[in-house]
């Protein structure tokens, strides 16, 4: 783990998007603030913010078109944007920094656990936007060759795709049965390519991760939000949150309604 360095000092007046913590090396993820606000506390690795409720002025960085951007001039605006792969946590600039060329790339359009649902909010009606950072993922690794897999349940997602892949020939769309757990990465590079991962190098990213780069490097708006899913059997309103990162989990239990859960799973990156 990286420690970051503070960017802000206790009084300050923060605004919505405003970076919050950053260290002077490449490895590192800048951290952004989700509210606007006064910084209360500053301790160890924790800021604390006095949320205003405003969310005045969210900051925004003006950003050339990608196709003008040089490979380093994208990987670093994708650093600045404090893009974290919702799959495995791991900052996306360092994953799109790979030395070696993939095989192909796959964007997962689905979470096959019945309980979580971000991946398929995520792509619905977001076909486009996840095709153009899609291109863009493609031109970092070097490789021309993609899947869309979605699951058969998801029509709306699948015929958007279709939609506009229809004169694509090097984006190729999937619908998969729906099977637990075919959405962990070694099994759906298995279902989708036909080979293990000790015969393909495949990279796998979720439709979430592609909409939060096609934010970052189309409207210059940092991350500081993410979908998380609320759902159980003890859960009286299952939902899916854009939440603000930071928020309290205990806040979107509450919002969702609960009878009296024993157990709390979580599960992801927040």
């Amino acid at each position: 783990n990286i420690i970051l360095n503070p960017c802000v000092n206790i009084g300050d007046n923060i605004m919505k998007g405003q970076k919050l913590a950053d260290l002077d090396i490449y490895e590192a993820l800048p951290v952004f603030s989700s509210v606007s606000g006064i910084v209360t506390s500053i301790h160890e690795n924790i800021i604390t913010i006095e949320n205003d409720m405003l969310d005045d002025n969210p900051v925004t960085a003006d950003t050339a078109p990608p196709d003008t951007l040089t490979t380093r001039e994208l990987l670093w605006l994708i650093r600045e944007g404090g893009i974290r792969d919702t799959r495995t946590g791991a900052p996306l600039h360092i994953l799109l920094s790979a030395q070696k060329v993939p095989d192909c790339v796959i964007v997962c359009c689905f979470d096959s656990d019945p309980y979580s649902s971000a991946d398929q909010t995520a792509a619905l009606g977001n076909s486009e936007k996840i095709l153009k950072a899609l291109n863009i993922v493609l031109r970092l690794l070097g490789t021309n060759k993609a899947f869309i897999a979605v699951e058969q349940g998801c029509a709306n997602i699948y015929s958007d795709f279709k939609y506009n892949l229809r004169y694509n020939k090097n984006i190729f769309l999937q619908s998969l049965k729906a099977c637990y757990p075919q959405s962990r990465s070694d099994i759906l590079i298995k279902t989708v390519t036909g080979k293990n991962t000790d015969h393909i190098n495949a990279v796998v990213l979720s439709s979430e991760t592609l909409c939060m780069l096609s934010d970052v490097l189309t409207a210059g708006q940092p991350i500081t939000d993410k979908l998380v899913t609320v759902s159980g059997d003890d859960i009286l309103v299952p939902s899916v949150y854009n939440t603000p990162i930071g928020m309290p989990i205990s806040a979107l239990i509450a919002n969702s309604g609960y009878n009296e859960p024993q157990v709390l799973i979580k599960n992801g990156v927040l």
